[in-house]
């Protein structure tokens, strides 16, 4: 009996197998993310798993593969060297965990076909190259990771690849020769590509050179969009994008590129590196770094509404060029915004810059170039020009916008009546415009003082649910205005002006008699007439107004103890007014204390007592401000 039941449950077992084996064999053709595939790589499944369309190896599930198969890549480590010799789709379970490993012996996937589309890998450690698409086209390779290898991409004559949503970092070069540490690089007239969606940063080699971007050697009517390019490089040499060698008809559009050490774009800067013409720049934010974008030797290319930002040299650097247009782009706070050097027949039109030491500089030799319709706000040179170059755009179209411009508009026509003269020769806009011509926002005010507050001589004590002020006090603001700058702020008080503050801080002193309800209007004009107002409503008790004075308070010690002293003479003189006070003589209270209420001004303090040696000390008085001095005295 126990030898049937044994024969029986053997043969149940067996039974139970072949059908396991036939499930996974014939209906697991679902990878884990729900689509439909016809092979199947997993490098550690149960031995019983392993067929003709159930392989080891992703190398081995390509050779296995029909045209136009789709290959599904369980997660794993998988030690190995691709070569994609056929039309196959080849997806990985998860872009972090599905990782394909060189061991940095040579390239980690190589695409020799067409039609090819490979996604959701991490691609490491690979010798030159982590991914080579040559003479291969019409590819795409998204989501995925390539990192840790000596270059992250290179395409050889390889035309019309989508590279989309790839990170693309630490890729540090072969140790000073060739390949570089790049993130891609096109080569050989590797055309019509697109980069989308992609994040290229911390490619650096030993020497600190690092490019994210490279294309060279003819590689044309290349588009990179929406893509984030930064840190590519920490030394001389390195780029977030660099075009060299008749790399023309490039579109940059929609990317953030930051802290590139020598420039964020380089087009053939530098010199003896061929030109590269036609391109264009886009909607694109550059931070940081040495120059925004260095153009040389190229032409006809155009950068238009873009923003550069905190870079250590310049915004735009354009050096033996020509025909380049520069418009409705912002500069702020560059060494210089634009700077145009042996450059000819290029436009500086529609641009915001401010808070550069230099706005726009032209130097030696340049010839034809045309600047108008910006706005220069608060650069610390606002222009630049040893040349011949036409900075307006004829009358009445007029010239730019000076936020330092000293003229008037007697006949309101928005120009100028006199000229702005351009630091370094004998150019002139000859038409300066009055407003800024794109304009249109107001400027943006915030109250700071009063709040919602019970304030007792401009000291606030406790929270309310309107300002309530007895004495004076101190009307705080915050006046910004980004593109034109402030003009003038006014105070007014139920519809009476009391001040115009013509600078920062915009600051002034409610001290008038007045009782309870009261309204208070301010208003703040930029310099192209925009106009923004707010008000609030307080409540007031303020009967016997108190001077415009500031209070200088202290105490005075002395002798070998430092104990305080009473009765010293002190003395506050200016051109304009001498006062005398004393310290206080009640002990523990007010002994060797003094106080001197003071218009605000500077003055010199002079402390006197019999017995001891006198004392003179400069102070400054501020309006409604508390100065405090603690003096010592040596006895004689």
């Amino acid at each position: 009996m126990f030898f049937i039941v044994g024969i029986l449950t053997i043969s149940l077992v067996q039974g139970i197998q072949s059908i396991s084996s036939t499930s996974l064999n014939n209906s697991d053709s679902v990878g884990s993310n729900g689509n439909s595939y016809d092979i199947f790589v997993d490098d550690d499944a149960d031995p019983a798993w392993y067929d003709a369309t159930h392989v080891r190896t992703i190398q081995e599930g390509i050779t296995n593969a029909s045209l136009g198969d789709a290959i599904f890549v369980f997660s794993g480590t998988y030690v190995e060297n691709i070569d994609i010799t056929k039309k196959v789709d080849l997806i990985g379970e998860n872009e972090t965990s599905t990782i394909i490993d060189g061991s940095s012996v040579d390239t980690v996937v190589r695409f020799f076909e067409q039609n090819i589309l490979m996604s959701s890998f991490t691609i490491r450690h690979g010798s030159p190259f982590g991914v080579l698409m040559e003479y291969s086209s019409d590819n795409t390779l998204s989501q995925c990771t390539i990192m840790e290898n000596e270059a992250g991409m290179y395409l050889h004559h390889a035309t019309q690849n989508t590279l989309d949503h790839l990170s693309i970092y630490h890729n540090t070069g072969s140790h000073g020769s060739w390949p570089g540490p790049w993130g891609i690089l096109f080569n050989n007239y590797s055309n019509d590509n697109t980069i989308q969606y992609c994040d290229i940063a911390h490619n650096t080699g030993s020497f600190g050179d690092g490019v994210g971007i490279y294309l060279s050697s003819g590689s044309s009517f290349n588009s990179i969009y929406k893509s984030t390019l930064s840190n590519n490089g920490i030394g001389p040499w390195n780029a977030g994008i660099l075009l060299e060698y008749n790399a023309n008809h490039t579109t940059i559009s929609d990317c953030t590129i930051s802290y590139e050490v020598d420039e964020g774009i380089g087009i053939c800067f530098g010199g003896m590196l061929g030109s590269s013409n036609h391109n264009k720049v886009n909607n694109c934010t550059l931070v940081g770094g040495g120059d925004g974008i260095a153009f040389a030797y190229s032409s006809n290319s155009s950068i238009t509404n873009s923003t550069f930002s905190s870079t250590t040299f310049d915004g735009i650097c354009v050096s033996s060029s020509s025909a380049i247009s520069i418009q409705k782009c912002e500069f702020v706070d560059n060494e210089c915004g634009v700077k145009l050097y042996h450059t000819s027949d290029s436009v500086v039109i529609n641009n915001s810059i401010r808070s550069n030491a230099h706005g726009v500089s032209i130097e030696s030799s340049s010839v034809n170039n045309t600047v108008y319709h910006n706005q220069f706000i608060d650069n610390e040179i606002q222009a630049y020009d040893e040349c011949l170059s036409t900075w307006d755009h004829g009358y009445p179209s007029g010239g730019n916008f000076w936020s330092d411009y000293t003229g008037e508009d007697l006949d309101n026509d928005g120009i100028g009546d006199i000229p702005y003269n351009i630091t370094g020769g004998g150019n002139q806009d000859r038409y300066p415009l009055i407003s800024n011509p794109s304009d249109t926002t107001p400027p943006l005010i915030t109250i700071l003082k009063p709040v919602q507050a019970f304030y007792l001589f401009n000291t606030r004590l406790f929270n309310c649910s309107l300002p309530i002020i007895i004495g004076a006090l101190d009307i705080e603001t915050e006046v910004t205005d980004a593109e034109s700058g402030v003009q003038e702020v006014n105070f007014y008080v139920d519809g009476q002006l009391k001040a115009t503050v013509l600078s920062a801080p915009y600051h002034w002193t409610l001290n008038e008699r007045a009782l309870l309800g009261h309204s208070l209007k301010i208003e703040a004009i930029d310099h192209s007439g925009n106009k923004a107002i707010s008000t609030l409503s307080y409540l007031v008790f303020n009967i016997i107004p108190l001077p415009r004075c500031g209070l200088l308070r202290g105490s005075v010690v002395g002798g070998p103890w430092n104990l305080s002293l009473p009765a010293v003479t002190i003395t506050a003189t200016s051109p304009s007014l001498e006062k005398t006070t004393y310290t206080g003589r009640i002990p523990l209270l007010n002994r060797g204390k003094f106080f001197l209420r003071l218009p605000p001004g500077s003055y010199m303090l002079k402390l006197e007592k019999e017995g001891y040696l006198s004392q003179e000390k400069m102070v400054t008085v501020q309006l409604a401000h508390t100065e405090v001095h603690q003096f010592y005295m040596e006895t004689i």
